[in-house]
């Protein structure tokens, strides 16, 4: 090996490993910077909780996602022993990050030519892909997540068969089945990919109709998909946009002598749907044997998702002229694409060349805003495979044609819920555009000097450029990161949050986990039950999202919940939208709970007939003839106020040398034992009437607090306690206490 071949190895071995280390970095810090206040991770963490204690997944255990996704969750919490809590869960979400965008790069250099160009574009896709996979951050443990992984190692394998020259129909018939075992619909999607690009390969010998046929059912799968809904605007536009772009796709690759993408030959479509069918019954046997019935699995597994797209929507924001440029782009591909060949070769002479390299970099530049791309990507997406007529042979134009399918097509998840599926299910265009990209450079490079030369320094400048955006972003969370605070519960010791949230959920779980039986959270934060070291009256699994909970259940929940000795509720008004109280559950908590404690939108409630329970970490406002007399006597004369502190529901009892009354809102100290202005001085007192600011142990410890602290209606306020040298040490929430009716 010479020295310059041993040279240029180890530049792409220090790509390759600054790409792995920045992606690794970059999902490390999103996945512990933040919490978010909906808990779907709370919800699916207490699913694969019920798992792990042995109940039957689709039995007991209804949650609409595939034995795949439970599999998984098995092996890394039951046999590697990862830790099912809230941190755990993050340390897989990272990992699974990492895992899928080296895949994603993996599947690009696959089928690049040799050469240091082929590694610059590898990490180029790889940190787009991560980029794309960022939104996994905001819901862990989620089946999103394994899809990631799952379909890149997939298309990893496409690529690799490509790569070899061998038919990768094998490839794509355990993908769309594994996919079909993590989620339904995403399977489907696959599949139906997969079928539509079948068709339209040429090898395979289809009548010309059959292929034009295929086109069809390509554009007219997104708006069958939204036909309840199309009369609602933001439905009807993502449904024409993406039946736009299928018919822009299939024009111009299958009509005009497209690359074959599989060998479809009846020795090997028998071979890839035995090997289909495989993956299908080793995952039916995983959820079978774990205690689930084929009745059961069809249940959750088809009919539960249906009445979730009828039941729950998001719509994702609006875009000006979406369908007018999507129109554009469909217009321009279906032309050129049904055409003769002369407006082909005559548009490539135009600058079709570069257009593909404006669609490429749009994607690239788009990849932290994916729903910009769900607006305007689908009618272009025929760009990214262009050129592929030019060289049918090349396993880099063979890839594009599938890879455009599959994103065309996974895209449709992100109907009815435009969230985390609106970045996941998009992530193939990230290669797609990145082997566009690659291949525009590869035709430029043999034009005149000065554009041959732009051309072989293009894949390091945008490389620089995508790098340099991705350590921006991590620096920004990194910040992030610093500025949160631990939320420091069982389980969820790294992750961060703002301090309102961790003041509150601390406050949560440390009275949920005082009271002697178990509770409901009306807003679904069920990561409370792994803090507060309770479990869930029924199997049964709750979200914000009410509608979805079958009533027979909800009435079974609250029998369940009227049994315990001393059950609790978590109130809260709603996150998206108000809580739908007409709901079974919802009004059988109206008619026998009643809130006894308030901070912020969230409240606890006990039994109506119930005195108030004791309340722990936390301080509340009282009147004088709830105080003991020598307390009373401490500040005798002088006005003010007094807060009623408890100081229980600690590991061990916090030690303090100042207290603070703190507006959360404004972050301002409005009093505080020791303050220099004596307006603002307060007065620490124990229940045995000493005084000083010292060490508060016990619930019976009071502060007076001076006239000047008026607490305003809705206002929220959080008492600090810190140590000698300033540091906080806790904060303790001031409630509002509901006295019993």
């Amino acid at each position: 090996m010479t020295r310059t071949r041993i040279l240029r190895a180890g530049v792409a071995v220090l790509l390759v490993a600054c790409a792995a280390a920045i992606v690794a970095r970059f999902a490390w810090v999103w996945c512990f910077a933040q919490i978010m206040e909906y808990d779907d991770e709370g919800y699916l963490l207490v699913a694969v909780q019920h798992l792990l204690d042995g109940r039957a997944p689709y039995g007991t255990i209804q949650v609409p996602y595939g034995p795949v996704y439970f599999a998984e969750r098995w092996f890394l919490h039951d046999v590697l022993s990862v830790p099912a809590t809230t941190d755990g869960v993050r340390w897989i979400t990272a990992a699974s990050w990492w895992s899928a965008s080296l895949a994603v790069g993996a599947c690009v250099a696959c089928v690049r030519r040799s050469g240091l160009a082929r590694w610059c574009w590898a990490a180029i896709a790889t940190l787009g892909a991560a980029w794309m996979f960022r939104d996994l951050a905001f819901e862990p443990g989620h089946p999103q997540e394994t899809f990631a992984l799952v379909s890149a190692l997939g298309l990893l394998g496409l690529a690799a068969l490509e790569a070899r020259g061998r038919a990768p129909l094998l490839a794509w018939c355990a993908l769309a089945a594994a996919l079909v075992l993590v989620k339904a619909n995403v399977g489907v999607f696959c599949a139906a990919a997969a079928l539509v690009v079948g068709v339209l390969d040429e090898r395979w010998g289809a009548p010309r109709a059959l292929r034009a046929g295929a086109i069809v059912v390509g554009a007219l799968a997104p708006l069958a998909l939204v036909e309840a809904r199309l009369a609602e605007p933001w439905v009807l536009e993502f449904a024409l946009t993406g039946a736009l772009g299928a018919v822009a796709l299939g024009a111009w690759s299958a009509l005009r002598s497209a690359p074959a993408v599989f060998d479809a030959r009846p020795r090997r479509l028998g071979t890839a749907v035995a090997v289909g069918a495989c993956v299908l019954v080793a995952g039916l046997a995983f959820a079978l044997a774990r205690g689930a019935t084929f009745a059961e699995t069809f249940e959750a597994l088809v009919l539960a998702p249906l009445r979730f797209a009828r039941g729950f929507e998001r719509a994702p924001p609006e875009h000006a002229f979406a369908l007018a440029v999507n129109a554009a782009g469909a217009g321009l591909g279906a032309a050129l694409g049904f055409g003769p060949a002369a407006w082909r070769a005559r548009a490539e002479r135009a600058g079709l060349g570069l257009l593909r390299c404006a669609f490429a970099a749009f994607v690239l530049a788009f990849v932290h805003q994916p729903f910009v791309l769900l607006a305007y990507a689908p009618g272009w997406t025929w760009l990214a495979i262009g050129g592929a007529s030019a060289r049918p042979r090349d396993a880099s134009s063979r890839l594009c044609v599938g890879l455009a399918w599959f994103a065309l097509f996974e895209r449709l998840q992100a109907y009815p819920v435009a969230g985390t599926q609106a970045s996941v299910g998009q992530f193939a265009l990230v290669p797609l555009a990145v082997l566009a990209a690659a291949e525009a450079c590869d035709t430029f490079a043999s034009a005149r000097a000065s554009v041959a030369r732009v051309a072989r320094v293009a894949p390091a400048i945008v490389l620089v450029a995508l790098g340099g955006a991705l350590i921006r972003a991590e620096r920004a969370m990194t910040r992030v990161h610093a500025r949160g605070e631990p939320l420091g519960l069982p389980g969820a010791e790294r992750v961060r949050t703002w301090h309102l949230h961790a003041v509150t959920m601390r406050w949560l779980a440390a009275n949920l986990g005082a009271a002697p039986s178990t509770f409901v959270s009306v807003l679904g934060s069920n990561s409370l039950y792994a803090w507060s070291g309770k479990r869930p009256p029924t199997a049964t699994l709750v979200s914000h999202a009410w509608g979805l909970v079958p009533p027979a259940e909800q009435e079974a929940l609250a029998a369940a919940l009227l049994a315990e000795r001393d059950p609790r509720l978590v109130e809260h008004p709603g996150l998206l939208e108000p809580i739908d109280r007409a709901q079974p559950f919802l009004a059988f908590a109206e008619r026998e709970f009643r809130v006894y404690a308030r901070f912020g939108a969230y409240a606890l409630a006990c039994r109506r007939e119930r005195t108030d329970p004791a309340l722990v970490r936390c301080a509340w406002w009282c009147d004088d003839a709830d105080l003991p007399e020598r307390v009373c006597a401490a500040a005798a004369g002088r006005g003010g106020r007094w807060l009623a502190c408890s100081f229980d529901g600690f590991a061990a009892p916090p030690s303090f040398a100042r207290l603070q009354v703190v507006d959360v809102g404004a972050r301002a100290v409005v009093a505080a034992t020791g303050a220099r202005d004596p307006a603002r001085e307060a007065l620490f007192v124990r229940a045995d009437g000493e005084g000083a600011a010292s060490n508060g142990r016990g619930e019976r410890a009071f502060l007076w607090v001076p006239p000047v602290v008026a607490p305003a209606p809705g206002g929220l306020f959080a008492l600090d306690l810190r140590d000698g040298s300033g540091a906080l040490v806790d904060s303790l929430p001031i409630v509002e206490r509901s006295s019993a009716r």
